[in-house]
């Protein structure tokens, strides 16, 4: 299992073709960075005004760091606003410490 996450629309109108996916950006202290590993994807076709999706996260990770040791990851999210053909993205920096019974999830403010 993994860790759950909410996406909400906030806005008047729906949301169409909404995808969240988990990115593995960085794990320190291996020398592996800038990998683009995608786990558990989730699709969501219409996301109406108000209501929200869970999305789990990752529960691959305790597989890819020891106890103790972090994970940088990115939450991407891609969805088309009602009325419109094209795509938007969005993306979360997090961070990921392994605390032995699972993932501790923290975001990250741009540019960290």
């Amino acid at each position: 299992m993994g860790t759950a996450f909410y996406l909400q629309n906030d806005g008047i109108l729906a949301i169409h073709d909404v995808n969240f996916m988990c990115r593995i950006d960085n794990i320190p202290g291996y020398n592996i960075s800038n990998i683009r590993l995608v786990t558990n994807p989730t699709k969501e076709n219409v996301l109406r005004p108000g209501k929200r999706v869970s999305a789990n996260c990752m529960d691959t990770t305790q597989i890819f760091i020891p106890p103790n040791a972090k994970l940088d990851a990115t939450l991407v999210t891609t969805y088309r606003q009602d009325w419109t053909w094209w795509k938007k993205t969005s993306e979360f920096p997090m961070e990921a410490t392994n605390n032995g019974a699972g993932c501790v999830w923290r975001n990250l403010p741009e540019g960290e």
